[in-house]
């Protein structure tokens, strides 16, 4: 769908975000619904301070989804696991690979209408945690 060094806009909160595209992680996970799920996770860089200086987008079977580096390493109160976003990944990189791994295992929550937190441990390295939310499709700008 996208290449590496892609810029990418995507709309979020009325505001437009670009980013060019490093990485292009291909997961294959066996969720804890029993279902084996496919998908790329595109990781981009802007210049930007904050969450938008490293963020990854998805496309899942329900369409677009964008994660960013969340401050807190535990889901909220009110979050309820999410099975079909949750499971055991293989993973194969293209470009920019960051901390991640051959294999990792994702534990996604469900915390409000079309919003997320997952916690994503790699193979012997780090552990991740994510604010997601649903977005419309990535405007891809070329080169």
């Amino acid at each position: 769908m996208f290449n590496l060094n892609d810029t990418l806009s995507i709309k979020i909160n009325g505001k437009t975000v670009e980013g060019k595209l490093i990485g292009i992680d291909s997961y294959l996970m066996d969720g804890f619904d029993g279902n084996r799920h496919k998908w790329k996770s595109y990781t981009l860089v802007s210049d930007r301070e904050g969450p938008f200086s490293r963020y990854w987008i998805t496309e899942r079977e329900t369409g677009w989804f964008l994660s960013t580096a969340a401050k807190k390493v535990k889901p909220p109160k009110n979050a309820k696991v999410f099975p079909a976003r949750s499971g055991i990944a293989r993973i194969d990189f293209k470009g920019d690979k960051g901390v991640s791994t051959p294999a990792a295992a994702l534990l996604a929550h469900k915390v409000g209408p079309n919003k997320f937190f997952t916690v994503e441990r790699f193979l012997d390295s780090e552990i991740m945690f994510f604010d997601g939310q649903k977005i419309a499709k990535p405007k891809c700008s070329g080169k």
